[in-house]
């Protein structure tokens, strides 16, 4: 039966320096017992201490009068000794960050509108302790003390009276000191608040509550001597005062202001600790505790995916109160999250976990990339963790699926030796699948070697997955066993076969072996009839490779069927026809590429309109930082200044090229993009000393990985600089460059 107890400190009108709600939490079945305990104490140590009580007890006075310094100092000494022989007190606060203000355009919920500051903190405090609290026990009966509040307005303050007129507060009319005094909360404005949130949260709780809101009666006054006293308030504020002695908004050091984003918190984690024995219950108003309700919540529904997705966001956040979380709630949670993972749901979390991951891919954000990969981390640890508790094997096919979305995810972040390692546990579990799902596996794998320049690995499961796809297609469905009972059709198998070819195509592209690259880039093309989607794709493969052979009867004989003609015109007139141009970046590159290669003949008033066109492209829409925008930037600038009256803006082209070096994880594109700003940096008028800086960054990256070191280790042994840059450009080729 919790009392909470709750006072505040800070002028929340006026938005000071350090706003806090802040109390205790009794936890005893004794609530009038308690009371009267806390009466006896506090007038037995006033009457030691010489001081009135309870009129000299307040906090404002005994901060004020000098010759109560001491006598404050010797008391809340006193009140902590109380505390910590109780043994069932719990400091409980909530603060406002520097940073945080909720706006909104409704007069009810915005911050800066009458006292609303301070009516959703102490809202949100109350929510946060009663609902999302993994401490807080199943009680029956809360009582709760609360400090009500009034706050003065001067009657020449015509806008703020407005907005407390406005919102309906009581108020009383000072006239002897020109001011207005408005009423805020009172039990009604908790009780509808509490009633709001339960229903909202489905709180169906039986739950009693016992709600005393009062003003802390000093005895100020000859009607307040006729009140009765409130000892459990007068605890409240002195736990306000014990905690404005820890926490600080900032601090002078050597007479110089130094701001604490933290507010020192953690010193007054320690302070509570060892008064109460207990641990603090601190939580912040600004988005941290938002995030932290929604963890909750996910837990409390038994939600593990939302959970994890929850986690991930909350362990990366900028939130100075981030290590206070953590340490107070955040690992409490965590080190419970095996009570969410249900082996029955396996298939669930897999098909759910898979689909996610696609949607991550496709948004081409490394942030979220990130967070699928922390997902299904914790996915497969916790599958481990049950597996190791009951001594035996959860479902195959599943923990397949799972490994399986995780290489994809890995070989987007540029993270080989973890894709290597889901890798051979899809080889282990091969078994328990179809084999065009492994072969699907196998496509992903030979991306993961592309990405570490692991070439011939590459064509070898490459061509593993051909050969094994053209024997599903010689024999049709009877290469699977009855008991597989494969999902998919024959045709959509084939297309795999095609998906395949055009893999192997391209790793023969990037290994420099034209020959057999045009022979798979033919034979995909011939499994994709009927598919235009692949087929393009494939082309704007061979496409790449003419560019990289100069071989323009191949370019024009394929062209066609990928920017509608053979005329550079005809084909600018088509990319400017597209609704957004920028959503087409594979189409751009191509063509912006080509102009380098071939260098066709064009009239005056074509280059003029190209060249408005890709300075556009380059200094006035929105930059991109993807792939292949780095590539589109490079060619179109090269392009550009080939063109004897064009000038560049060559801080603003470095700053694209450089952009996307920042914004993308793979190890390949960081290389690649450093090999573009070395083929740029005669463009740039780079000095010796920053091309020899992009070298060694480009060595340091490859050594990060076993592959991308095998491929360049020929780089570590020439000693001329210009031979190592030159190296470097010959190493790209294909769509690297």
């Amino acid at each position: 039966m919790p009392t909470i107890c709750i006072d505040e400190s800070g002028n929340f009108e006026k938005n000071t320096k350090t706003l806090l709600i802040g109390g205790l939490v009794y936890h005893g079945n004794d609530y009038e017992e308690e009371r009267n305990s806390i009466e006896e104490f506090l007038k037995y140590e006033c009457q030691e201490l010489g001081i009135d009580y309870p009129k000299g007890i307040h906090a404002k006075d005994r901060r004020h009068r000098s010759d109560h310094v001491q006598q404050k100092i010797q008391l809340k000494s006193k009140i902590k000794d109380y505390l910590r022989t109780s043994g069932k007190y719990q400091f409980l606060m909530m603060i406002k960050p520097h940073h945080y203000q909720s706006k909104s355009s409704s007069n009810i919920l915005d911050d800066e509108v009458a006292s609303n500051l301070y009516e959703n903190m102490i809202i949100q405090l109350l929510i946060t302790y009663l609902f999302h609290n993994p401490d807080k026990e199943n009680n029956t009966k809360i009582h709760l003390e609360i400090a009500k509040r009034s706050v003065p307005v001067k009657i020449t303050d015509f806008e703020t009276i407005e907005e407390y007129e406005a919102l309906g507060y009581e108020s009383k009319d000072l006239n002897y000191k020109g001011e207005k005094l408005y009423y805020l909360t009172s039990q009604s404005t908790f009780k509808s608040m509490l009633a709001l949130a339960m229903e909202e949260l489905g709180q169906n709780t039986d739950g009693h509550f016992a709600f005393h809101v009062d003003s802390i009666n000093y005895h100020s006054s000859k009607k307040d001597e006729e009140r009765p006293t409130t000892p459990f308030l007068y605890l409240a504020d002195f736990a306000c005062d014990i905690i404005r002695d820890s926490v600080a908004a900032s601090s002078f050091i050597d007479g110089k202001e130094q701001v604490h984003s933290d507010f020192k918190i953690s010193e007054f984690i320690k302070v509570a600790r060892e008064v109460t024995k207990k641990p603090l219950l601190f939580w912040t108003y600004d988005e941290i505790n938002i995030g932290w309700k929604k963890l909750y919540q996910s837990f409390q529904q038994k939600d593990l995916m939302e959970f994890l997705r929850i986690s991930y966001d909350l362990k990366n956040s900028s939130s100075p109160f981030l290590p206070n979380y953590s340490l107070l709630w955040i690992n409490k949670l965590e080190s419970r999250k095996h009570v969410l993972f249900d082996p029955n749901s396996f298939y669930k979390y897999t098909n759910e976990f898979k689909e996610y991951v696609i949607k991550q891919k496709k948004s081409q954000k490394a942030e979220r990339l990130q967070e699928a990969a922390y997902v299904g981390e914790s996915i497969w640890s916790l599958v481990e963790e049950w597996e190791s508790k009951h001594g035996t094997s959860i479902y195959q096919k599943e923990k397949y699926q799972l490994a399986d979305s995780m290489i994809i995810v890995y070989n987007h972040l540029g993270n080989v030796k973890q894709s290597e390692f889901y890798f051979n546990i899809c080889v282990s579990l091969a078994e328990f699948v179809s084999p065009e799902d492994f072969c699907g596996t196998v496509l992903s794998v030979a991306t993961m070697f592309a990405n570490s320049f692991q070439f011939d690995k590459a064509i070898e499961w490459s061509d593993f997955n051909v050969k094994k796809l053209e024997k599903i297609k010689q024999v049709g469905p009877n290469v699977f066993p009855v008991s597989m009972s494969p999902s998919k059709t024959l045709e959509s198998r084939l297309l795999l076969l095609g998906k395949a070819y055009s893999s192997l195509g391209q790793m023969y592209s990037f290994n420099g072996d034209s020959e057999m690259a045009v022979m798979y880039f033919e034979a995909a093309l011939e499994e994709f009839a009927g598919d235009p989607g692949n087929q393009e794709m494939t082309i704007s493969f061979l496409l790449h490779l003419a560019l990289d052979l100069k071989n323009r009867e191949l370019y024009d004989q394929y062209v066609i069927h990928y920017l509608n003609d053979k005329g550079i015109m005809e084909q600018f007139k088509y990319l400017s026809s597209l609704e957004d141009v920028q959503d087409h970046s594979y189409k751009l590159f191509l063509f912006v590429k080509s102009l380098n290669v071939f260098q066709d003949p064009l009239s005056k008033s074509e280059t003029k309109e190209i060249s408005r066109f890709l300075s556009e492209l380059l200094f006035v829409r929105k930059s991109k930082t993807v792939y292949p925008w780095q590539l589109i930037y490079k060619h179109a600038a090269l392009w550009l200044q080939g063109q004897s009256k064009h000038s560049l803006d060559l801080k603003q082209l470095k700053f694209l090229i450089h952009n996307t070096v920042q914004d993308d994880d793979q190890i390949i594109l960081k290389l690649m993009n450093l090999a573009t700003e070395l083929f740029l940096s005669d463009l740039y008028k780079s000095s010796l000393e920053n091309k020899k800086q992009t070298v060694e960054t480009f060595k340091e990256i490859c050594s990060l990985n076993d592959g991308t070191a095998g491929y360049f280790n020929v780089l570590f042994e020439i000693e001329s600089f210009e031979d190592q840059v030159n190296f470097i450009q010959d190493c790209f080729r294909f769509t690297y460059i």
